[in-house]
């Protein structure tokens, strides 16, 4: 048995009780394919955070700042 996208998800996001991510450390440890799941997860919120944070930073710049308005 596998872990599921949602529990590992949650686990990145911590929102898991204890117990919850003892289990998916505990299974992840022997289960190379939960860890490639994992991977890809950690990854593609690493990429939305950066999206994020730059979506924040365009927002945070006038429209006169960013030179659109003569």
């Amino acid at each position: 048995m596998h872990l599921a996208v949602e529990e590992l998800v949650d686990y990145f996001l911590g929102c898991l009780i204890l117990e919850e991510q003892e289990t998916v450390e505990l299974h992840s440890a022997d289960c190379d394919q939960c860890v490639d799941v994992a991977r890809k997860i950690y990854q593609s919120n690493s990429q939305l955070e950066g999206l994020r944070e730059r979506v924040a930073t365009v927002n945070s710049v006038s429209v006169e700042e960013s030179g659109f308005v003569r």
